[in-house]
């Protein structure tokens, strides 16, 4: 299996992660729901199941994010059919979460697939990687300031990565949104670090510079990583 995505893959990387991150917030609610599992098989196709019974095109994959989904490739579902099912069905579950109204729990899941797509631009993405260079430390998330939506964090020499689990531990940053619209428009990289904080959409206590940063490379993930919430929820 290759462990870093080719610079042309990287949104669809993201994706992939993505999806992958979902089905495991998923399972926690519905345990039968099949755990997708993210995997670069070449520069130009990633698959979404342990044994790539479903695989994408990097475009096919990121059409997918854009309009909820896509047809995979034909002849990997053949390898295991009843695997091949349960994860469309896992993907079909996924799509639902973009249909309806928003609640906590689908905010929760939908902040955590965001917090994954940036962690990608944040190891991978070469403008990303160049601006975090130097930094270390954790952001934690928060809506209406006690519900607890996600924590990025990374140590001195390793990669950035994303917990859901609320370990208490100690924080450089913590950002709080004070709804469901300012949060699921944090998940799109559209906060405005001028403007909301000014309106009282979010409060944030902490090494500032190192949201500033953190920031930039959501922006940035927002306008190459396609998402339903962005024909839907997010504006």
């Amino acid at each position: 299996m290759i462990d870093v995505p080719a610079k042309e893959q990287l949104s669809a990387w993201a994706v992939a992660r993505s999806l992958e991150t979902v089905s495991i917030e998923l399972q926690k609610y519905m345990p039968a729901v099949q755990l997708l599992s993210a995997r670069i098989i070449t520069n130009s196709t990633i698959g979404l199941t342990f044994g790539n019974e479903i695989v994408f095109t990097n475009q096919n994959l990121l059409h997918s994010a854009k309009n909820g989904f896509a047809i995979p490739k034909i002849i990997p579902l053949c390898r295991n059919p009843m695997i091949s099912f349960r994860g469309i069905k896992t993907l079909f579950e996924i799509k639902k979460l973009y249909n309806g109204n928003l609640d906590r729990k689908k905010v929760n899941i939908l902040f955590r697939a965001g917090l994954e797509a940036t962690s990608c631009y944040l190891n991978y993405h070469p403008d990303a990687k160049k601006l975090m260079n130097n930094e270390e430390g954790t952001i934690d998330f928060y809506l209406e300031e006690t519900y607890f939506l996600g924590r990025i964090s990374k140590l001195k020499n390793s990669q950035w990565t994303c917990n859901s689990a609320n370990s208490h531990e100690d924080s450089s940053v913590i950002l709080n949104f004070k709804d469901l619209k300012s949060a699921i428009r944090g998940t799109r990289g559209q906060i405005n670090p001028l403007a909301d904080p000014a309106l009282g959409n979010i409060k944030v206590r902490g090494r500032i510079p190192l949201l500033d940063k953190f920031g930039f490379v959501a922006r940035l993930t927002s306008r190459e990583v396609p998402s339903p919430l962005d024909q839907t929820h997010a504006r």
